[in-house]
């Protein structure tokens, strides 16, 4: 929930600037066309958090049930954590960078 606020924060910031030197500069008010990208930006990420709590609520509602767990249950969790994963993917260059190092890290656990 704090990056939520963070990212706010950021807009507003960037709102407030942009709008104070659009009244500065004694451009017309087309220029105010330039504050879209920045709303743009704020729903777009407030989706994603909202997207990825709603997803993490899920699996840790479906982990905390006092219900046994049969093999269903598990392959269903499991389905909602890769559900999770592939809201946020990892980009290709930063896998490619990091691929080692979690490699080994995860034959030390095993």
């Amino acid at each position: 929930m704090v990056t939520f606020f963070i990212d706010l924060m950021i807009a507003a910031l960037s709102v407030c600037l942009a709008v104070c030197g659009i009244q500065t500069s004694g451009e017309g008010s087309w220029m105010y066309l330039l504050l879209a990208p920045i709303i743009e930006w704020v729903t777009e990420a407030s989706l994603d958090r909202w997207r990825l709590y709603q997803a993490v609520g899920y699996i840790k509602k479906a982990m905390d049930s006092p219900k046994g767990y049969d093999e269903g249950r598990v392959t269903r969790t499991q389905e909602s954590i890769y559900a999770y994963r592939c809201l946020r993917p990892v980009p290709d260059f930063v896998y490619r960078l990091t691929k080692r190092n979690e490699q080994e890290k995860a034959d030390y656990r095993l």
